[in-house]
């Protein structure tokens, strides 16, 4: 039962956290700079001067195929984990092992798009990067894409345990 709650929150957590990169809109701010992938969430975009977007640009462009390629292995080990976790003989260390590449991955893509972040000119002030702090730990400013419905039986289990 332990393993299944364990399987359960950490399915609804890889969920959450892979929508967080993954949903474009329509705001400018979160459109590809150039031809790029999304390379910042719009919530750190948002604090950038229209001069820093400019110099985002070719940046971004540099970083293209490299961001593409992890964004690319993020998703395939995230397909993996769950059809792993899902599966009828899974065992915990095995998804764990998973989970942790899909960590791997995603601290890999943190760190580029950090570094693409500090190389802007002109460099950030102090009150853009307490602004991007407090972007960064309000977490996604989408919605979840697999939001659990309030009536649903399921929901008050993972919300109890």
């Amino acid at each position: 039962m332990k393993t299944l709650s364990f399987l359960a929150g950490l399915l609804f957590s890889l969920m959450l956290s892979f929508t967080a990169f993954s949903q474009p809109t329509n705001s400018p701010a979160t459109t590809p700079v150039g031809d790029s992938p999304r390379v910042l969430d719009s919530g750190i975009l948002n604090v950038l001067t229209p001069e820093q977007r400019r110099s985002l640009a070719p940046i971004a462009r540099e970083h293209n195929s490299r961001l593409s390629e992890l964004q690319s292995k993020l998703r395939n080990a995230q397909t993996t984990l769950i059809d792993t976790a899902l599966s009828t003989n899974s065992n915990e260390n095995t998804v764990r092992q998973q989970a942790a590449a899909v960590a791997g991955l995603e601290a890999e893509i943190s760190v580029l798009r950090l570094k693409i972040l500090s190389q802007v000119k002109p460099p950030l002030s102090s009150d853009q990067i307490d602004k991007v702090k407090n972007a960064i730990h309000l977490g996604p400013s989408q919605p979840s894409r697999f939001p659990i419905p309030e009536n649903r039986p399921g929901r008050q289990r993972i919300l109890q345990n």
